[in-house]
């Protein structure tokens, strides 16, 4: 069973070595209702920033990762940003050049095409409509 972002302040906070008074000021809570605070299950983001900037840790990528990696989640995953020539871990990438039918317009593409055919896995065609 994961642990609570309750239980995840509360460790953070006692590897910290800081004082209760010191961190409930920063959080902007009595220290009093810090037992509380470490009892949570949920937290209003505001309050997970302040604490985040506190503890120095990053809460909220420790949640954002438990929510990428919950199997009862149906998550849509971003695609992996593009590198120059190809996507990263490979697959195509095709390049569609639309362009007036004259000399000049075609000299211009096929231009490009030339300066990426160094790239490594590319390849270029001509068609014409």
């Amino acid at each position: 069973m994961e642990k609570s972002i309750g239980q995840e302040i509360l460790e953070r906070f006692q590897a910290s070595g800081m004082k209760k008074e010191a961190f409930a000021e920063k959080i902007g809570i009595h220290r009093n209702n810090l037992k509380a605070l470490f009892g949570y299950t949920s937290i209003d983001t505001a309050r997970l920033m302040l604490i985040c900037k506190a503890l120095h840790f990053d809460f909220f990528s420790l949640l954002s990762e438990r929510y990428r990696t919950d199997s009862d989640l149906s998550v849509l995953k971003e695609p992996e940003p593009m590198s120059y020539g190809k996507p990263k871990g490979g697959g195509i990438l095709r390049v569609v050049i639309e362009m007036s039918d004259d000399e000049e317009s075609r000299r211009r593409a096929l231009d490009i095409a030339k300066n990426l055919e160094g790239t490594s896995g590319v390849s270029t065609s001509q068609t014409k409509e």
